[in-house]
């Protein structure tokens, strides 16, 4: 530092005064740098967590209407005289106008006919017994027992003036809950995913996801990187919202 000890003092005082002014600068875009990052940040994970909330508030809106279509089935008349020969033209007309793959109904006992003539007995089916509650229901992905198709099965209680005589049962495109969400894109590379209550995976843009019936819950027993989205999707199935 010999070279600063020769110089002349208004030198120095320049010298000095522009190192500190300098360092002040630095200081100073340091701590705006990571205040302004961070409030990015906050401003960044508040959107997105108010994107999911929105998306959400869609596909609830979706399976509203489903829910609210197989309802207006249910009141028809002609199904709810339990009479076969008058329930099938509208249980038809009923799949045909809101694209179901199949649709029937159950008595009380779980004895359910299809408008394709397929009987089954669904008293041991959960979705069954919860419609006979009073409750609209949608089912687990199952397979078709007799198509081998993956499928989902929307029922709700068939209710007359004498009270809930069985339920109608709709047989769903296993694809409708990824239907809702495909569209939904957040930046290049974001997605958006449902999850049932289990937390298995119903609607994803990989669908094969949905068919193979993913669950972190599982995975995260072969892979402990999984970790930050086995918390995240706790919170989901709490009703939670965070990033």
């Amino acid at each position: 530092m010999k070279w600063f000890h020769n110089m002349k003092v208004i030198l120095k005082l320049t010298l000095s005064c522009t190192f500190i002014t300098l360092a002040a600068v630095i200081v100073l875009g340091i701590v705006s740098y990571f205040s302004a990052s961070q409030s990015l940040h906050q401003r960044i994970n508040e959107s997105l967590k108010n994107r999911a909330v929105d998306c959400s508030s869609a596909v609830e809106k979706e399976i509203a209407v489903m829910k609210a279509q197989l309802e207006g089935v249910a009141l028809r008349p002609a199904v709810q005289s339990m009479l076969w020969d008058n329930q099938k033209p509208d249980l038809k007309s009923g799949m045909e106008r809101y694209g179901y793959l199949n649709i029937g109904v159950a008595d009380k006992n779980g004895n359910i006919r299809f408008v394709d003539e397929r009987t089954d007995n669904i008293s041991d089916k959960e979705y069954f017994q919860k419609a006979l509650k009073g409750e609209f229901v949608i089912s687990e992905l199952i397979d078709d027992e007799v198509t081998g198709e993956s499928v989902y099965t929307f029922s709700t209680p068939l209710v007359t003036e004498s009270g809930i005589q069985g339920a109608v049962v709709a047989v769903i495109d296993n694809s409708v809950f990824s239907n809702m969400i495909k569209s939904i894109k957040e930046a290049k590379t974001g997605y958006a995913f449902i999850l049932n209550s289990p937390g298995v995976v119903t609607g994803h843009p990989n669908h094969e996801l949905v068919l193979t019936r993913n669950s972190v819950f599982n995975d995260i027993k072969q892979d402990a990187r999984l970790q930050q989205l086995y918390d995240m999707q706790v919170k989901i199935i709490r009703g939670e919202t965070g990033v």
